[in-house]
């Protein structure tokens, strides 16, 4: 929860509200300085590089009219 509500004309400029909340055993988990435990290994690659550069180039090809850049 934020520490203070938003005011209304600001709620707009989100496009997903998360909640994470504490897990089963009320504790945090992965904080180093709790734990002593070194970091946890990076998660999977979801994309390659290549992929990346193939969807860059396809943003690339999208047509937006002058007028909605205005």
């Amino acid at each position: 929860m934020a520490p203070y509500p938003l005011p209304e004309s600001q709620l707009d400029r989100f496009l997903l509200r998360l909640r994470i909340g504490l897990s089963g055993s009320g504790q945090r988990e992965g904080d180093p300085s709790e734990t002593g435990t070194a970091l946890r290994a990076r998660p999977p690659a979801v994309l390659t590089g290549e992929e990346v550069l193939e969807l860059q180039a396809l943003v690339d090809r999208v047509v937006v009219d002058d007028s909605l850049v205005d």
